[in-house]
């Protein structure tokens, strides 16, 4: 029966742990926030549409059907228009803010993979260094 070395072990319960990590974490990525994001959306396009629904037809709407005087549909189709504009400000600033959020998971796991690369390549150093020690005491013993 052979057993395995001991630097073999390790490698494995590193490479076992590191999937593991991942697994986890791309199951977790982007399913509540794209919930949530969808609902922005969806909450904001409905409000601007409507904006600017009102704006388009304000004279039918404000003076014909409500009776009020022109100064108020051409104020509440204005107010409306701007309306409309603010929240278009905000989504383009929330998709900023998302973007942001986004790059920055990006670096994090980069900046992760990198520096367990690092660990690995010392780890891999290390092991040509006893593999050549172990070479010269073997080429000494044999002679």
């Amino acid at each position: 029966m052979s057993k395995k070395p001991g630097y073999i072990i390790e490698n494995e319960r590193i490479e076992k742990e590191l999937t593991a990590d991942f697994k986890s974490m791309s199951t977790t990525v982007g399913t509540a926030s794209a919930r949530k994001q969808r609902t922005v959306n969806v909450l904001i396009f409905s409000a601007v549409a409507v904006c600017f629904f009102l704006e388009l037809f304000h004279p039918l709407i404000f003076q014909s059907l409500l009776g009020a005087t022109e100064d108020v549909g051409n104020y509440a189709g204005k107010t409306a228009l701007a309306i409309a504009v603010f929240l278009i400000s905000v989504k383009l600033g929330y998709y900023l803010h998302n973007a942001v959020k986004f790059n920055h998971y990006t670096f994090w796991v980069f900046a992760s993979l990198e520096a367990r690369l690092l660990e690995i390549k010392e780890q891999l150093q290390e092991y040509n260094r006893r593999l050549k020690t172990l070479e010269r005491e073997n080429t000494t013993d044999n002679r």
